[in-house]
């Protein structure tokens, strides 16, 4: 009891977006014509798998549980289609219809914090998830009693399928709360969901394979999975405040105070576990991570606006000014917040790998490097061109997206390029990720050797370069007189 009273209250469960979404909900036909249909077609589906199965199945197939195997398949792919698309679709569609300009200029005269706009959406969302599951359990009881699955079955690949449409809908709602136009967010929602349907369909068994039998032959495997995707749900719901935001407010801080916690105590773990165990695939695993986290959170540094609002500086507290710089919103104080964040990351990283491993082996050195120093030199880079005289034709949203076009290009160019040309050495372009990547073999200590010094002292320059930015906007991170 006293844990479900925390996650109300720290969700922001049972505030006034959640209620208002509840009550549109309940009043809708939408969702009472949907719970209809889907019923309908569960049932329609569950007489045809019967009845087909029936008909061709011998004793032995019947002995074996045959039947009510398909029976449990046949639900969960019908429910599965339902959670983890339909309802994201519907609940990113809204998002991005409702995020306009005449209804988020609301927040200037409302006490409701970004958060909580991203909490309704999900208490909603949530609500119609659990409303079809509930429905959905007859149908698995059905099942059961045709002996094709057991209850710990049925329950982990509803939990697979929790996990997996929780996910997708923070997913959604970050989409939609992007600062871009509608159109830029509805093509990045049909994105996002075909690429959740090609994964759906390349690794189908996968979503159900607690209905057949126990691939995952470790306890400890089902909860690190959820902590992960949970880990991924908390960032992308901090991420999504901070687009709600309002300009006038320090919208970034809950982003970079989550990530930063998330980056620490994911660090921490899996830094002790190669430790302890010896294995530095634990260390791998938070290394690459970190790396990925490092680029989103780079990308949306060079993409915010330079500067701090008078409004903000009113926050500051004169005895925490240093430590409070990175946390608030600004271009500057983002990078310098991720440049901490990334040599902590290689520090720690470097220190593990050295207790961990007996024998250095120097190719997995220069790949940690480069995939650490590579896209922030060109996102930095690219922020500074935009400084140099791009800002006159591009708006400065659009710098995270300039860098990653041409870091793409950088390592599929060089390639494209000296197709034929047997004498050409694409591995040695500058910026070439694909080179780094395949380093094993004779003669490619030269290539990770070429791209780890290249990338290293790529972003110290670009660090330098940046650094009076940095300083200029901490000179003016005080107390307005």
């Amino acid at each position: 009891m006293i844990f479900m009273i925390f996650i109300v209250k720290y969700f922001n469960l049972m505030n006034p977006v959640s209620l208002r979404e509840i009550r549109q909900m309940v009043r809708n036909k939408i969702v009472a014509t949907g719970l209809i249909v889907y019923l309908c077609v569960q049932l329609f589906t569950v007489m045809l798998s019967v009845l087909s199965e029936a008909g061709n199945a011998t004793h032995a197939d019947i002995a074996g549980k045959r039947i009510g195997q398909e029976v449990a398949n046949t639900v969960c792919v019908v429910l599965s289609i339902l959670t983890i698309f339909a309802i994201p679709v519907f609940t990113g569609i809204r998002m991005i219809l409702e995020k306009s300009d005449d209804s988020m200029d609301l927040q200037f005269a409302t006490t409701l914090r970004p958060m909580q706009f991203i909490d309704g959406k999900i208490t909603s969302s949530s609500t119609i998830f659990f409303l079809f599951t509930t429905a959905t359990i007859p149908f698995l009881m059905l099942a059961y009693i045709l002996r094709g699955v057991d209850l710990a079955g049925t329950f982990g690949s509803l939990g697979f399928m929790t996990v997996i449409a929780f996910f997708s809908f923070y997913a959604v709602v970050f989409i939609g709360s992007l600062n871009f136009h509608k159109i830029f967010r509805f093509t990045l929602l049909a994105g996002f969901m075909s690429l959740l349907a090609f994964v759906f369909i390349v690794e189908s068994y996968t979503f159900f394979f607690f209905i057949y039998d126990d691939i995952w032959t470790e306890w400890y495997e089902f909860p690190v999975f959820a902590l992960i995707f949970a880990t991924l749900c908390l960032l992308l719901r901090a991420a999504a405040s901070a687009q709600l935001a309002p300009p006038h407010t320090n919208g970034q801080f809950q982003f970079r105070l989550t990530s930063t916690i998330l980056w620490l105590l994911w660090g921490a773990g899996l830094s002790t576990a190669a430790l302890v165990r010896k294995d530095e695939d634990y260390l791998f695993t938070w290394f690459y991570s970190a790396c990925a986290l490092l680029f989103l959170m780079f990308f949306g540094a060079v993409s915010s606006r330079p500067g701090f609002n008078r409004r903000v500086l009113t926050d500051i507290s004169p005895r925490r000014r240093l430590i409070q710089f990175p946390f608030f919103s600004s271009a500057e104080s983002g990078v310098l917040h991720v440049l901490l964040l990334l040599y902590l990351t290689a520090f720690a990283g470097f220190a593990v790998y050295g207790k961990v491993i007996i024998k250095t082996d120097f190719v997995e050195v220069g790949q940690m490097i480069s995939f650490l120093c590579y896209p922030p030199a060109f996102l930095i880079t690219t922020r500074l061109v935009w400084h140099a005289g791009l800002r006159r034709f591009s708006n400065r949203k659009f710098v995270g997206i300039f860098a990653s076009v041409w870091l793409a290009l950088a390592s599929i160019l060089p390639h494209l390029f000296t197709i034929g040309n047997d004498t050409a050495k694409p591995e040695f372009w500058p910026g070439n990720l694909f080179a780094v990547l395949d380093c094993y073999g004779p003669g490619k200590f030269n290539i990770i050797s070429f791209h780890s010094n290249f990338s290293f002292f790529w972003l110290l320059l670009t660090t330098i370069i940046y650094t009076p930015f940095i300083v200029r906007a901490f000179r003016q991170f005080r107390i307005p007189n």
